[in-house]
């Protein structure tokens, strides 16, 4: 600090010298006429000061003559900014030659030692006297002079930040609520790398996406200072990729799990007590011998003490009971005519006993007709089987004697050979196949993972069906569940009561869009849980160049099941480097799960498709990916 020297008019005998050279000029005057007869003014010199603090503090005057009534002390505690500076009321002070006034600054003391002096600024003078640095202002000789000196402080304590605790919300995915106070200041929050700072209160709710997040939690006091404390969360997410069937005959179903930050997995089943069910990120669970009837698996992926807080859930019904088959037959002869009736069964499969031994076991249907049959004893077998595989058991039975000759012989039966097994059910002189024909059911792309079909032939014809080339018992309608993604072909045959069987079955193809969780994004993503969108999420960015991958073999034809909105963006899909589609997202009003064309290739096409985020800062949401093979 600049060493203060005293300045001679303060001195006393200085002042007392400079008074009596001041009158005796004045006599000389008046003796002489040199100088104009009025008397030479009281007080020379006059110097204003109006002080300003910055910061919390106080200024009070310690040396000078103060003039009308003005206050020698001007405080402003309530300044808690110390970028802010606060002006006092003028005050002045006049003296005969030169005016001086002396200043000492004192920092608030409330909160107790959070303020300090720093500096002074436009002074003509300063000092060191009793610990404080005083400043000095003061006027020129027999002049009048305005002066600004402004006393600096500054905060020295940042706020504290007590906390956060972080904890999940039950009932809502991926959610933590954050516990903490401050000490001052206003408070704002965020998540590392993924939300930026806002303003936050305690208890304020974040939903982020899965994995291992920093929360950080800042409080800014008036003047800048900052306090900042971080906690980790883990954000668990839970997929049951597969499971049995809306109902099925396995009383014990496997359960392909699935997690992105989780390392192992809890199972409740039917509302049971929690209990580990796999390790990693994917687990098989198989669920102990269940009894017939509806059943519900929830499964939580977790992460030490982190946990998926919306259990994933998958519900079905367990049936291992076979159908129950009534027959009514009426017989006249060697003819006889069966109508079969069953609440649960979807076809039927029969065998007709004779004394020479039993046929074997054929799909057959109500309404047939047994032609020509010799005398004897003579019994139909016959199994209903439902849409889950179930074979009635035991089967039912019907049993009649043919009475056609004078004089049977029990033994055997005339005009046949013992020794050989008739064809069962098989009218004698039908040979003609009948015609198959599906009435309903989807076809293209279907954002679904379940589908319906109805088909019909000639009266008292069954059906025989082929899902992508595996046998699926279904009757004259079939109702399919649990669908992968991916080009599905349902082949249905018709088979006549006579055993014929339709050679050209109808078919019928579509395609289950790959669901946003299926998909692998590239950087810029965020996979987001939306109960209205397809398969249950969608992926979202608003980022221009951000991509989605996927590697395809043999595809015909894409489609992007999206969800539209007055202010989203626009997308572009590629083959390889060829572009092949742009999809405008922006929409009058919000949709969901819409399923838009974006190009058929002339020839199937393997390698990468591309789908790249065209726009910036306008949200891109994509719920899944079609790709129609075969």
């Amino acid at each position: 600090m600049p060493t203060h020297t005293q300045h001679p008019t303060q001195h006393p005998r200085r002042r007392s010298l400079l008074r009596a050279l001041l009158a005796g000029l004045a006599a000389l005057a008046a003796t002489t006429g040199l100088l104009a007869t009025t008397s030479a003014p009281a007080s020379a010199g006059q110097v204003g000061v109006t002080v300003g603090i910055r910061g919390a503090g106080s200024v009070t005057v310690v040396e000078g003559s103060i003039e009308d009534g003005a206050q020698l002390t001007c405080q402003r505690h309530d300044n808690q900014d110390q970028r802010v500076t606060a002006w006092c009321p003028r005050m002045r002070n006049s003296e005969a030659f030169e005016a001086w006034v002396w200043l000492r600054a004192t920092p608030a003391f409330q909160p107790a030692d959070q303020w300090v002096f720093h500096r002074w600024t436009g002074c003509d003078q300063t000092r060191e006297r009793n610990g404080f640095q005083e400043c000095a202002v003061h006027s020129g000789a027999f002049s009048s002079d305005e002066k600004y000196p402004v006393a600096e402080f500054l905060d020295v304590v940042a706020p504290e930040v007590s906390g956060p605790i972080a904890g999940p919300v039950a009932g809502q995915d991926r959610t933590f609520s954050f516990l903490f106070s401050a000490s001052d200041g206003v408070t704002s929050c965020r998540v590392v790398g993924v939300v930026e700072w806002f303003r936050c209160a305690n208890g304020h709710p974040v939903q982020v996406p899965e994995g291992a997040h920093s929360f950080q939690v800042r409080a800014t006091d008036p003047s800048g200072n900052e306090g900042l404390e971080t906690v980790g969360v883990v954000a668990v997410d839970t997929r049951i990729a597969s499971g049995p069937p809306s109902r099925t005959n396995d009383p014990t179903p496997s359960f392909d799990l699935r997690t992105g930050a989780g390392k192992g997995f809890w199972c409740s089943l039917d509302g049971g007590d929690w209990a580990a069910c796999g390790t990693g990120i994917a687990a098989t669970y198989e669920t102990p011998a269940l009894a017939d009837g509806a059943h519900r698996l929830l499964v939580q992926a977790r992460s030490g003490t982190w946990l998926d807080s919306v259990p994933a859930e998958w519900r079905w019904v367990s049936d291992t009971v076979g159908p129950t088959t009534t027959i009514r037959a009426v017989t006249a002869g060697s003819t006889a005519e069966v109508t079969l009736t069953s609440a649960d069964a979807v076809r039927y499969e029969c065998r007709l006993d004779r004394p020479t031994g039993a046929g074997a076991w054929a799909e057959c249907a109500s309404g047939m007709r047994f032609l020509g049959l010799a005398d004897g004893e003579h019994s139909l077998s016959v199994r209903g089987v439902d849409d889950v595989g179930n074979v009635e058991s035991p089967a039912k039975v019907h049993r009649w004697t043919v009475r056609t000759s004078p004089d049977p012989d029990p033994g055997q039966d005339p005009g046949q050979d013992p020794t050989q097994d008739p064809a069962p059910l098989q009218l004698p002189g039908d040979t003609t196949p009948p015609e198959t024909t599906v009435t309903s059911g989807p076809s293209g792309f279907v954002a679904a993972p379940s589908a319906t079909f109805g088909f019909t032939s000639e009266v008292g014809a069954g059906f025989r069906c082929t899902l992508d080339g595996a046998p699926v018992a279904c009757g004259s309608a079939l109702a399919l569940n649990g669908l992968r993604s991916g080009t599905h072909a349902l082949a249905v045959a018709a088979v006549d009561a006579a055993g014929n069987v339709d050679p050209t079955p109808a078919v019928r193809t579509w395609t289950v869009p790959a669901t946003a969780a299926e998909l692998r994004p590239g950087r810029g993503w965020r996979l987001e849980r939306s109960a209205k969108a397809y398969g249950g999420s969608h992926l979202e960015s608003s980022r221009r160049g951000a991509a989605l991958t996927r590697r395809v073999q043999g595809a015909r034809e894409v489609a992007l099941v999206v969800g539209k909105g007055r202010r989203h963006g626009t997308v572009k899909v590629y083959a390889g480097s060829r572009l092949v589609g742009t999809v405008r997202l922006a929409a009058t009003r919000s949709t969901t799960r819409q399923v838009v064309p974006v190009t058929r290739f002339a020839t199937p096409y393997t390698g990468r498709l591309r789908v790249v985020v065209a726009t910036q800062g306008r949200p891109v949401r994509i719920e899944g990916l079609g790709v129609a093979t075969g």
